[in-house]
Parts: C-alpha cells; sequence; structure tokens
C-alpha cells in the first residue's frame, strides 16, 4: 500500500498489486468501499497493469484518479470503467485542488492536469515530493535546502501567484527529525504530515504537534521497502484524514492501513497481502541481481572509489 484517500466515510488505497473493489469487516459501516491500485493485476471486472505510484484521490462525484507510473492518470468512474486522463512517463504524487486556486495558473515543478477553469483541480507530480492543497489555497510540498526543488526535509508553500517559501521558516529543525513521506489537508485547515513512524500536524500559525510518534504495530508483518532494514516501521508511506480528524495512514513496511484517533489511539484496520511476482518474474529479478553485482566488482575503478563506495565514479 502506497497511498489512501477519503470520500466522505469511504477509505481509497493506492496499492502496488491491483485494481480492485474491496471490502472489509474491520471498518464501520459506511467505511468500506476500499479500492487498492497495484502493479500487475486486476481482480475486478477491469484490468489494468501498474507500476506502483504513490497518489489517488477522490472528487465528489466518486471518481478515482491514481498514479500509474511510466503511464500518467488513470481515472476510475463510479461504474468501474477505467480510462486515462493525463499520459506520463513518470508520476508519483497527485491531489485535488478543490476550490480551484490553480484552476487557471500552472504551480512551479508540478503540473495542473485539468483543464483551465475547470473545479476542482488535478495537480500531477511528476517528481518525488508529496504535494497538498489546502483552504488556504496554496500548494504544499517537501523541498529541498537551496532551490526548494520537490524532494527533501523541509515544508514548502507555493501561492497561486507563484511566490515559493519555506513554511515555517525554521521547521525543518522540526520535520528533518522525522522524515517527510506523506502530505494531506486536514479538516481544521491544517497539514497533515506522515513519516516513518510518526503522524504530525502542522497549523498555519507555524505550529507543529506530533499526534502519534512512534507507531508500533504488534501484528506488523515486517517488509522494509527496498529490503532496508534501516527504515522505521510501519513506515507510513501517505495519509489521509476524516472530516472529525482521524487519520488514517498507508503503513508500506507491514502492509496495513493504520488508524490514528484524535486522541492519539493507534489501530492496525485493514491488513494486506505480500505483493507477488509474476512465476516468470523471480529468475529474471535474480539474473540482474547477479549481473549488477557482477558488474560492480568488474568494472574498472579509479583509486579511492573502492573504499569511498562511489560506484556512480566506478561506472563511468
Amino acid at each position: 500500500m502506497y497511498e489512501i484517500a477519503l470520500l466522505t466515510d469511504d477509505l481509497r488505497i493506492c496499492d502496488r498489486m491491483r485494481l480492485a473493489l474491496r471490502q472489509t469487516r474491520c471498518m464501520k459501516p459506511r467505511l468500506l468501499s476500499i479500492l487498492a491500485v497495484a502493479a500487475q493485476f486486476s481482480w475486478a471486472t477491469f484490468t489494468a497493469s501498474a507500476h506502483p505510484g504513490s497518489g489517488i484521490v477522490v472528487d465528489q462525484q466518486g471518481n478515482v484518479y491514481f498514479t500509474h507510473t511510466g503511464r500518467g492518470c488513470g481515472k476510475i468512474d463510479p461504474q468501474g470503467k477505467l480510462t486515462y486522463v493525463h499520459e506520463s512517463r513518470g508520476g508519483h504524487w497527485m491531489c485535488l485542488d478543490a476550490e480551484g486556486s490553480f484552476s487557471r495558473t500552472q504551480p512551479k515543478y508540478f503540473e495542473r492536469t485539468t483543464a483551465p477553469g475547470v473545479k476542482p483541480a488535478l495537480i500531477f507530480a511528476d517528481g518525488g515530493s508529496p504535494i497538498a492543497v489546502l483552504r488556504d489555497g496554496n500548494l504544499y510540498s517537501a523541498s529541498n535546502d537551496e532551490k526548494m526543488t520537490p524532494a527533501g526535509l523541509q515544508i514548502t508553500r507555493q501561492s497561486p501567484s507563484g511566490e515559493i517559501s519555506v513554511f515555517p521558516p525554521d521547521g525543518k529543525k522540526t520535520t528533518e527529525k522525522l522524515g517527510i513521506t506523506g502530505l494531506a489537508p486536514g479538516p481544521d485547515g491544517a497539514l497533515y504530515i506522515a513519516s516513518p513512524s510518526a503522524v504530525s500536524k502542522l497549523t498555519m500559525d507555524g505550529t507543529f504537534t506530533t499526534l502519534a510518534h512512534p507507531i508500533e504495530l504488534k501484528d506488523c508483518d515486517v517488509d522494509y521497502p527496498d529490503g532496508n532494514t534501516n527504515m522505521a516501521l510501519p513506515f507510513l508511506r501517505g495519509l489521509a484524514v476524516d472530516e472529525h480528524g482521524t487519520v488514517f495512514a498507508a503503513g508500506v513496511g507491514c502492509h496495513v492501513v493504520v488508524k490514528i484517533s484524535p486522541d492519539g489511539k493507534i489501530e492496525t484496520v485493514l491488513k494486506a497481502e505480500r505483493p507477488c511476482l509474476r512465476p516468470e518474474l523471480p529468475s529474471i529479478v535474480e539474473s540482474f541481481s547477479s549481473w549488477n553485482t557482477r558488474m560492480r566488482m568488474e568494472v574498472p575503478r579509479k583509486a579511492g572509489d573502492r573504499e569511498s563506495g562511489n560506484w556512480d565514479a566506478m561506472a563511468k
């Protein structure tokens, strides 16, 4: 699971294994309709091959939009019909601009894919930063220090007029400790931030509040992202916030959806099976791994490269 979205009491999940409508008995009666988006297979009445993406949003009409990395932006209407509304070779995140703050302007570094004047506006991120538009009309993302380009450990906000600034100016002191792996607007006008093992809230006066940290799950089916055992679990990737301030977050490293109530109570509300490879893929992965290891051992090296671990220099 990579990302989730809420429409009233309906929860949608962006998973990496399939496009399917599912139901679970562990949620409240109205919190039943679940969309899982994944890489290779579909168990629904439609089929799509989707590389793992990290964006999924739902509009008020019940249309579901999700990122299909390498293809673009997919749309599933309430009848289950799958179409593509934006073509892109990249694609990781997206968000809805409900009030249309960017409906007639293009944000820097990201792309509005809906036609000029259309509300809500759909904003697509080709790069590596989660994005969210809050009710203040600004677009929020994670950025680096120097040029405030996407991906990094500080919160950046962009106005429809094009002004970009770090918010709050000293916020990195807080965010770099926990990391930024997801962003979502809250019903209170605040920005909710997912970290590998934490969820926090940033209000518009620049105040950070930690809602849950660390997040420890006894029922975690440990599956470290990219096999990196140094990553903190459950490694939250994306999140959504309902009208009551309850947070739902996708725990990539445990294959779960975590619910965090306003009083800080943490519980698992959905568990997913591990993604499986097609029969022919394990041998392909193994062959590539062996080739990659051999290349690293055989490629000509400059003095000092091996000791420093500078594989890029060695490959040149």
